[in-house]
């Protein structure tokens, strides 16, 4: 019994083989170049230079797409959001994430420079706790309706300076200038960190 045993396992094991190597190479004859597809057998390699003008080509396509269907960022090209990654002598250095730019394509780089100067106004909004605005819901609803009575926001804001702001904050920055999707230095007109509870 045992004998036949073995013989059943080594059957399995060739046909499992077979099977394999029979995968092997029909995946390699559908992933030549020929067929559409990215492979190293055979055929030429694009160049650098190809390949960079082919993700310019597509990111342009992409964009220009998105701003067809108005889902890209027009009317917001005078803000900034990013990470801060640096804060010295009075500016910031932000790793922008909102605007419709990549480094490859347009040549510059995410980092970009926020300048402020003596009219900058600079916030720090914080969220308050769920107990805090259930209570302050609590007392509104219990007021008298009024027009000039204003519901109470799920927010703390309150005026910092720019030393009080540090790395790996989360900021948004309106600029000053009208159009900053490819400016490396930019000045500010308010920014606001904000703060996670």
């Amino acid at each position: 019994m045992e004998r036949s045993y073995s013989r059943y396992l080594l059957v399995v094991l060739c046909v499992a083989v077979v099977c394999t190597a029979l995968i092997l190479v029909g995946l390699n004859a559908y992933s030549t170049p020929q067929n559409g597809m990215l492979g190293n057998t055979g055929g030429s390699q694009a160049s650098d230079e190809e390949i960079s003008e082919a993700y310019r080509s597509g990111f342009e396509t992409a964009k220009q797409r998105f701003e067809k269907y108005g889902l890209g960022v027009q009317g917001d090209s005078h803000i900034l959001v990013g990470t801060v990654q640096r804060n010295s002598g009075g500016k910031l250095i932000v790793l922008q994430e909102n605007l419709m730019t990549d480094a490859l394509v347009s040549g510059v780089s995410d980092d970009r420079e926020v300048t402020t100067t003596a009219s900058t106004k600079i916030m720090r909004v914080t969220q308050k706790s769920a107990t805090q605005f259930a209570a302050e819901q609590d007392a509104f609803a219990k007021l008298p309706p009024s027009p000039n009575t204003q519901p109470p926001t799920p927010t703390l804001q309150s005026q910092i300076k720019i030393s009080d702001i540090k790395i790996g904050d989360v900021v948004t920055v309106t600029a000053k200038e009208t159009d900053i999707t490819n400016a490396l230095s930019i000045t500010a007109e308010l920014i606001v960190v904000t703060v996670s509870s």
